[in-house]
């Protein structure tokens, strides 16, 4: 067994794959109209 020979050949491994790329992030959903609001309920007043 020549052991050097080994650790040679072990060191000098294969270069790993590159990462494939991230996927990119969706686009948020667009927001909800808001709701109409209530009429105001009370007597008109005669006030100027």
């Amino acid at each position: 067994m020549f052991m050097g020979e080994l650790g040679r050949r072990g060191r000098s491994g294969v270069g790993g794959d590159e990462g494939d790329e991230g996927d990119e992030g969706d686009e948020g959903d667009e927001g909800d109209e808001g709701d109409e609001g209530d009429e105001g309920e009370g007597e008109k007043s005669n006030y100027c």
